[in-house]
């Protein structure tokens, strides 16, 4: 089968209820292979909200192509409005279709929905291993330049869950990208130093940005103006990037490096993180102590 439909049994998912989407006519495999970009997220809308410069790099481009990977089914959303009444059930489908009507907006090339319950063990974090086994299939059969999960200081449990398991997964793999990098969401980076962090322009497009969150209306409607907010941080990252010169864009995006945890595998992430934390808190102590001047 090919064209908008799930194909759930032409990818082995440790989770029975994972499934493949292809926003084209492509055959499964050859959509997983033309895959140069990889986003991997925790829930239904956070690589619509952390990634745009990545969606951007892939957007009507004959050589680059994104594929997205939701590892979570998205069913503990807080609801409100017309979802108020939702169960569980019908948030996990709603939230599907709108990942799904997302990928076909943004020109996705594939995306792997592996729909492990927010409640359950493996997003709980205790027992990580399918999603990691998960992972690992992946990136074998895509090979991508380019990857971006969620940073390692974020404050929601499921991005910790998530990145975490992308490190183990490439490092098993003894697999180094080009660019490995974990965005904003549920904490933003305008506190690291700008020496530690990637920052990446994304002002271009932003009609089908505001489109491609816009699709998240079980988000929006029920309760959450993810949308305000992400755009909000993006456009302050720009004008608060620099307090000498006059704004060189109206949206930057922030992203830290996780590139060194796979150039190290011996390197823990806790250690990475809390050496980046130790490196803003010298910078806060060096101007305090020499008069405002770092």
């Amino acid at each position: 089968t090919s064209g908008r439909e799930a194909h759930a049994m032409s990818f082995p998912f440790q989770n029975p209820k994972g499934c493949l989407f292809v926003p084209d006519s492509a055959e499964p495999e050859a959509a997983l292979k033309r895959t140069t970009h990889l986003g991997i997220g925790a829930h239904p809308d956070d690589l619509e909200f952390m990634g745009w410069h990545p969606i951007l790099e892939c957007l009507d481009h004959e050589e680059n192509h994104l594929t997205g990977v939701i590892t979570s089914d998205g069913r503990s959303s807080p609801r409100s409005g017309m979802y108020a009444r939702h169960t569980d059930e019908q948030m996990v489908q709603v939230r599907l279709r709108e990942q799904q009507h997302a990928a076909v907006s943004g020109d996705y090339a594939a995306t792997l929905s592996l729909m492990y319950e927010e409640t359950g063990p493996v997003m709980g974090g205790k027992d990580s291993q399918p999603l990691i086994a998960d992972l690992m299939e992946i990136v074998r059969r895509t090979q991508p330049r380019v990857i971006f999960t969620h940073n390692l200081c974020d404050r929601h449990p499921h991005h910790i869950v998530v990145v975490l398991a992308v490190v183990e997964a490439l490092r098993r793999l003894k697999y180094v990208p080009e660019q490995f990098y974990g965005g904003e969401a549920w904490r933003s980076l305008d506190w690291m130093n700008p020496g530690d962090r990637l920052h990446f322009d994304v002002s271009e497009h932003q009609n089908l940005t505001a489109a491609l969150m816009g699709v998240y209306d079980s988000q929006i409607t029920g309760g959450k103006r993810y949308d305000q907010a992400t755009a909000g941080r993006k456009r302050a990252n720009a004008t608060y990037s620099d307090p000498f010169h006059s704004d060189d864009s109206s949206a930057l995006e922030y992203a830290m490096d996780l590139m060194p945890l796979l150039k190290d595998p011996e390197l823990k992430p806790e250690d990475y993180a809390t050496r980046l934390v130790e490196n803003f808190l010298t910078d806060v102590k060096t101007r305090l102590t020499s008069g405002g001047h770092a």
